[in-house]
Parts: structure tokens; C-alpha cells; sequence
């Protein structure tokens, strides 16, 4: 009796363990994947984009980020990493904006003397003056965005053969040939971009 028991027992024990880890995979698998496709729904309603989707996913136990790539009818392009399924930022994590045209944004602090490749939402809400939440308010003012990025310095204009990055960076910053700037946060941020295809040296030349 006690052996039929048992089995039954362990059965249950079995069956538990297999119910969880289903109820496991649809909450980490097709929950956020359902809400990011609405997402990504949502950002090619809009009229001015050409197509949106998500390229990768960054996941841990309990949390999942997406890389979202979306093209515009005027050829333009934008990528954004780390957002999340409801397509906005989480408190511990911010949304990067990578690539805009093919063109990677670069943001020196002038009063801490460092520079930060991606800034956070945020900052790209004081720079073109409207309040930017989520992808799909990126998708809707990219024009916008476009407009303010292709006034930006472009730092491979000022490459010399064989230099590393800082260097053309600090040369641009030592005798001002940059155009924009913004406050943000009680620092002043200049507003630099180059090609994601330039290629700067790893180390110097030898002679």
C-alpha cells in the first residue's frame, strides 16, 4: 500500500515540476513576445515607417530585452537596445538609442572630461525638445531626431591616417570644431556622430 503510495506521490511530484516549467516557458517565452509584437504593431501603424523588428533578445530570470531596428520611408534607419517587452525603459536599465542612419552618436561630458557612446532617453528628449518615452515616441519623431543628427559634428571629417578615436575626439574638443551642444542633468553634453563603417587604428602606426 505504502509503495503505490509513493509512486502516486512521486507522480504528483513529477507532474508539478512539468506544470511549472510550462507555466514557466509561456511566461517567459510567449507573454513578452506577445507584447512586444504589439509593439512593434503599434510602430509601423504609423505612416512615415517602413518596417520595424526586433534582432535580439537579452534575457535573465526575470527580466527580457529587445534590440529593435525600424527603417523610415525617407531611407532613414534607427536601432535602440535594451527595451523592454511593453517597449519602453525599465527603472534599472535604459533604453540606448545605437545607431541613427548608420551613424553612431557620441555625447563628451565637458565638465566631467568623458564620453559616453549611448545616452538614455532622456537626454534625447532635451535635445529635440520633446518628451520621449517609449520606442514607439522615438518611431513617431524620428524626422525630428533626423533633423538635429545631421547637424551634429561628424568626427571621421576630422580623421588623420593612422589615429586612434580619442585623439580625433580630443583634438576636435581642444579647438572647438564642434556645432552643438546641449544641457542636461546641470552638464553640458557636445553632440558628435560618425559612420558606423570608419575605422579608427588600435594602436599607432610604427615608422
Amino acid at each position: 500500500m505504502k509503495t503505490i503510495f509513493h509512486r502516486c506521490k512521486r507522480k504528483i511530484v513529477l507532474f508539478s515540476i512539468i506544470l511549472l516549467c510550462v507555466i514557466g516557458i509561456i511566461v517567459c517565452e510567449i507573454i513578452p513576445g506577445s507584447y512586444m509584437s504589439n509593439v512593434l504593431v503599434e510602430i509601423k501603424s504609423d505612416p512615415i515607417v517602413l518596417d520595424a523588428e526586433e534582432f535580439g533578445i537579452e534575457t535573465g530570470l526575470l527580466y527580457r530585452y529587445y534590440t529593435i531596428g525600424i527603417t523610415f520611408n525617407n531611407g532613414g534607419s534607427i536601432y535602440a537596445t535594451r527595451v523592454n517587452m511593453f517597449g519602453k525603459e525599465s527603472k534599472n536599465k535604459s533604453m540606448a538609442i545605437t545607431l541613427i542612419n548608420n551613424n553612431v552618436c557620441v555625447f563628451y561630458n565637458k565638465n566631467e572630461k568623458e564620453t559616453v557612446i549611448n545616452k538614455d532617453l532622456a537626454i534625447w528628449s532635451a535635445i529635440i525638445g520633446v518628451h520621449l518615452e517609449t520606442i514607439v515616441d522615438v518611431a513617431k519623431n524620428f524626422y525630428v531626431i533626423n533633423e538635429h543628427i545631421e547637424r551634429w559634428t561628424d568626427l571621421s571629417d576630422y580623421k588623420q591616417d593612422n589615429e586612434i578615436f580619442i585623439e580625433t575626439l580630443t583634438r576636435v574638443i581642444s579647438n572647438n570644431l564642434y556645432s552643438d551642444t546641449v544641457s542636461f542633468d546641470e552638464q553640458e553634453y557636445v553632440l558628435l556622430k560618425y559612420p558606423r563603417t570608419t575605422k579608427w587604428a588600435v594602436v599607432h602606426a610604427r615608422s
